[in-house]
């Protein structure tokens, strides 16, 4: 997943989101494991965040979408987007 988020996001914004991405393994069993960084070679076309999810099954990743805690990370941060690609 890529975060495009807007120009106005400032770096305390921006590192509160990631402390909570950070911590969605914690919260949501069916992750089997998680990566996450920022561009640092400016081709990924605005998109500045990034996440890899891994999940032992697909029925494993059928539940992250819906968990409650997944679901409160995108209503507490979506409005810092611009876009999203997954």
């Amino acid at each position: 997943v890529w975060f495009k988020l807007k120009e106005d996001v400032s770096d305390e914004q921006k590192q509160e989101m990631i402390d909570a991405r950070d911590a969605l393994p914690t919260q949501i069993e069916e992750i089997s494991s998680l990566a996450c960084g920022e561009d640092f070679c400016g081709r990924s076309k605005g998109y500045g965040v990034g996440l890899v999810v891994s999940f032992a099954t697909r029925a494993d990743l059928e539940a992250y979408g819906p968990h409650p805690f997944h679901q409160n990370f995108v209503a507490r941060f979506k409005p810092l987007w611009n876009d999203v690609m997954a």
